[in-house]
């Protein structure tokens, strides 16, 4: 170590030594370090609550949507949204909907589900924005196309089931679902059910097939499906 020989009245110096004050910056690089390690805990903890990339390669973002419809009353139904990687268009899209906490009183309901960008709805499957799920507690299956009419949705209800007065199910798109980075606003409503359309006989592809909105009345509205006419969709007559 290089030293300067002291005077009589000095201490000793050496060039390696730190003055006094320098021990508060140091001691300030400490704090700030810890700061920051402290702060990207909290964010990380933050941002794990709210994406979560599971085993089967699913995206599940937010911790689910609370939401009272009219047959739930003071309940609230939880529904929690689901996205899947697709590596074509590089992008997230929606492709579940999990929706619990179903009190028996929506028996027998439609649950109409919608998803909306800022200012728009989302096309859940190509052409339409609602999901119509009949809620059948276990045994809910069945999900249409829009608000009425017996025109089914691209997308499978599964996992259905019900205990102690509640139920849930998931609502698997699995046509054109919308990208997830749209979706700001899923909402559900619920419907008296329009006894959606069932058929009336069974022809062969060259015959028509009527289905009856209330088949257990005697007047209701009535469509037509025909092959080879609107895509094969019913259509109101």
């Amino acid at each position: 170590m290089i030293s300067i020989e002291p005077s009589d009245d000095s201490d000793d110096f050496y060039f390696d030594d730190l003055p006094d004050d320098s021990q508060a910056p140091s001691n300030f690089k400490r704090l700030g370090l810890f700061a920051v390690v402290a702060l990207m805990s909290v964010l990380g903890t933050s941002l794990a609550s709210n994406i979560k990339i599971n085993s089967t390669g699913s995206n599940e973002y937010g911790q689910g949507i609370l939401q009272t419809i009219a047959c739930s009353g003071d309940t609230a139904i939880t529904i929690k949204p689901s996205a899947t990687f697709h590596s074509a268009s590089s992008t997230f899209k929606l492709t579940a909907l999990t929706v619990s906490n179903i009190p028996d009183r929506c028996l027998d309901k439609e649950l109409r589900i919608s998803a909306y960008t800022d200012v728009s709805a989302l096309e859940l499957d190509s052409g339409v924005a609602v999901a119509r799920v009949i809620y059948e507690g276990a045994s809910t299956s069945r999900v249409y196309r829009g608000t009425s009419g017996a025109d089914t949705l691209t997308a499978t209800v599964n996992n259905a089931s019900a205990s102690a007065g509640f139920g849930s199910f998931t609502l698997n798109l699995t046509g054109s679902a919308p990208s997830a980075q749209a979706v700001k606003k899923i909402v559900m409503e619920s419907s008296s059910q329009g006894c959606v359309g069932l058929y009336s006989n069974n022809p062969g592809t060259s015959a028509y097939q009527i289905l009856n909105t209330c088949p257990t009345l005697t007047s209701g509205l009535y469509w037509i499906k025909l092959p080879g006419i609107n895509s094969n969709n019913a259509f109101q007559i």
